[in-house]
């Protein structure tokens, strides 16, 4: 596979990253030109709370340089304004120096990524003190205003929300958590799980208030107020944490077909509807592996399984992206949770007949004084006893048994494999019987009833 073709990359994060640096690995004799609109090449987006809460230090841990190789340019501060899928040229202009320029390629790769969605529903009426969180530049931005300020109210409570406002939380912040839905992390954590973690938010004296939807955020006596249906909650600066949207502005000039749900429509090899054209990331719609519906991932491992296969197919490969069951993690130090595959509400809707089945135990043996409760969810067909989805809270190690759960899903087994499944063991570790042998045992004397 190595050929001198022009592969011309736009966006340079978790999906673009990946597939440059697989071109260059399958084809050592590709020309590989990135275009990235940042002013720095690599970043880390799921670093930045970790930043805000002081466990890294400074900004510049979550910024990198780019590897140096012949036949590899990064070009960073260049926004890609055009391309001319039928000519093959990419014109772009230096955000610095305005100058244009324009790239020929063979290959194109779309690793546009995802911006931070605010529904029509919420009227900023002033944006002073309004924040999405994206870049470094807006984490920056956040903190310097958290330096100075004693409150803030998060509109959101999934992913970046629960981030944010636990980061500032531990900035001493008095922090309020406004959830549109009846839980957080809604569609995406198993109800007990998702009501662990909303104590654990409480204790931490965040105030999350549920079933409350923004309408309208405005500023009033030097604070700034958002409104919802029945109240207002003031505080000093809002951060509006709603969810994110694939990029898809440059696709859709360039006639890529867009899919159902408002992303990048790709083959499993990570082709568009546009010959010699992938995309790959946050901006594409993926294989949901139990459902078999297309589903927006907009997750920093799918992006890069994705990249890997664009990267590799763009210079003569032959890989494909399988799909995914979208397992996450999220860290905030004091304790961690996360899910894999679907939750019970979800099964009901695609056509299962699920039960959900709940376990908090210790991991270790009781002599062990550093110990930990784990809380696991399993849901699973009540017929095929088949695994659909694994949900988990607890203090430490929590993605050690997600990733096998992972593959327990996307191998279609049932809860009987996992009762079945071998695992370490050594009692400053865990249990004899782990926690996952013991969840599984609980699922199925309930399925025996």
């Amino acid at each position: 596979m190595n050929n001198r073709e022009r592969i011309v990359i736009v966006g340079y994060a978790a999906a673009g990253m990946t597939a440059a640096g697989y071109a260059k690995t399958y084809s050592r004799l590709a020309e590989v030109t990135v275009f990235e609109k940042r002013s720095y090449a690599i970043y880390h987006p799921c670093s930045i709370h970790d930043v805000l809460m002081r466990v890294l230090p400074g900004w510049e841990l979550i910024i990198e340089e780019p590897p140096k190789m012949p036949g590899f340019n990064v070009y960073i501060s260049t926004e890609v304004e055009d391309i001319d899928p039928n000519a093959k040229m990419v014109y772009a202009k230096n955000l610095k120096t305005g100058k244009k320029v324009k790239t020929e390629y063979d290959k194109l790769i779309l690793a546009t990524g995802s911006i931070p969605f605010i529904p029509s529903s919420i009227k900023i009426e002033d944006k002073d003190k309004v924040y999405t969180i994206k870049t470094v530049e807006d984490g920056r931005r956040l903190e310097e205003e958290a330096e100075k300020a004693k409150s803030v109210v998060v509109i959101g409570g999934s992913f970046i929300g629960i981030e944010m406002g636990y980061a500032l939380a531990k900035r001493g912040l008095q922090v309020t958590i406004l959830e549109y839905f009846q839980d957080l992390m809604y569609e995406k954590l198993e109800k007990r799980i998702s009501k662990l973690l909303l104590k654990k938010l409480q204790e931490k004296g965040i105030n999350v208030v549920l079933e409350e939807g923004a309408n309208a955020i405005f500023s009033r006596g030097g604070k700034k107020v958002v409104s919802t249906a029945t109240k207002e909650f003031k505080a000093d600066f809002v951060v509006v944490a709603t969810g994110s949207r694939p990029n898809i502005e440059l696709a859709k000039k360039m006639g890529v077909e867009i899919g159902s749900l408002g992303g990048i429509k790709v083959d499993n090899r990570m082709q568009t509807s546009v010959p010699d054209v992938y995309a790959a990331g946050d901006n594409v719609e993926s294989l949901e592996l139990i459902s078999r519906k297309p589903v927006l991932s907009l997750l920093a491992s799918t992006a890069v399984r994705q990249g890997r296969v664009a990267g590799i197919n763009v210079v003569g490969g032959n890989d494909f992206f399988p799909g995914t069951v979208n397992a996450w993690i999220v860290n905030l130090h004091d304790f961690q949770f996360g899910a894999t595959g679907i939750t019970k509400e979800y099964a009901e809707k695609i056509g299962y007949k699920p039960v959900s089945v709940g376990l908090s135990t210790y991991v270790k043996p009781g002599m062990y004084s550093e110990n930990q409760i784990v809380n696991m969810q399993i849901v699973l067909d009540s017929e095929t006893h088949r695994v659909l989805g694994f949900h988990i809270l607890g203090e430490r190690d929590v993605a050690l048994w997600l990733d096998v759960m992972t593959q327990v899903i996307i191998d279609r087994k049932t809860v009987e494999d996992v009762a079945r499944i071998e695992l370490v063991y050594t009692p400053s570790v865990r249990e004899c019987i782990d926690p996952l042998h013991k969840l599984a045992d609980s699922a199925l004397r309930r399925l025996r009833r």
